[in-house]
């Protein structure tokens, strides 16, 4: 029943120093038992720069489309 189960597991946001250790010891504990991801505060704030780099160079090449259209008529 459980074996389709995947649990994520986010840490302190920002990392507090007494949390960090509990959160990994927790994470490594429950890892024996279940499908779970730790997502540490370092990997989500990357993908969270990723993402907002993504989105101003969709947003820049909108404006440059938009401009490009604009001029040839």
């Amino acid at each position: 029943m459980f074996d389709k189960v995947k649990v994520y597991m986010v840490g302190a946001l920002p990392p507090l120093t007494w949390n960090s250790s509990y959160s990994l010891e927790l994470s490594r504990a429950l890892a024996q038992y279940i499908d779970l991801e730790f997502l540490s505060f370092k990997k989500l704030y990357r993908y969270y720069i990723l993402l907002r780099m993504l989105k101003a160079k969709f947003l820049l090449f909108q404006m440059i489309m938009k401009n490009s259209r604009s001029k040839s008529i």
